[in-house]
């Protein structure tokens, strides 16, 4: 670290030049705080990295990973070695999240969409094999089938109606 006011000092992903009180390269999200003596203005980067634990709050994960059947991934679920097909849910919200759906196969696949847990339901957003002219998203509820054509991504909206408090 250098605090001379003529040398630029670096934090992490971004370079700050004090007597300029700008970024040269900008990371993720930045705070500025300002010292007493005004001297200098500070950057701090708060990073949020998902975390896979359980919310006890909402009983759901921030980043989940499930397999085609709609069960979370186990441990040999990641060791199979022929498995090219999986989602991957991340927390968006109270009331939602994101589901993307993972077709590494040379054929179409039938997925199973999360249970209730995650939402009351889904609607598609994305289809990467559909002709983006022409998308017409879908809706469904939790345990629903959907199919996937080879080498194909879906990305799904999941809804949740929020308990009054």
């Amino acid at each position: 670290w250098a605090f001379a006011s003529d040398i630029p000092w670096c934090m992490s992903e971004a370079i700050f030049t004090p007597r300029l009180r700008q970024p040269l390269f900008a990371g993720r999200t930045m705070i500025w705080i300002a010292a007493p003596s005004g001297i200098w203005t500070v950057a701090i980067e708060f990073v949020m990295f998902f975390t896979g634990q359980l919310d006890l709050n909402t009983s759901r994960k921030d980043l989940a990973w499930f397999s085609r059947n709609g069960l979370e991934m186990t441990q040999a679920d990641w060791n199979k070695l022929d498995n090219r097909n999986l989602m991957m849910y991340v927390e968006a919200g109270e009331d939602r999240g994101l589901l993307l759906m993972f077709n590494g196969s040379i054929i179409q696949k039938e997925f199973t969409l999360p249970g209730t847990h995650l939402g009351d339901s889904f609607r598609s957003v994305f289809d990467s094999a559909e002709n983006v002219l022409h998308y017409s998203p879908r809706l469904a509820v939790p345990g629903s089938k959907v199919i996937l054509q080879a080498h194909a991504v879906q990305v799904w909206l999941v809804n949740r109606e929020i308990q009054a408090k």
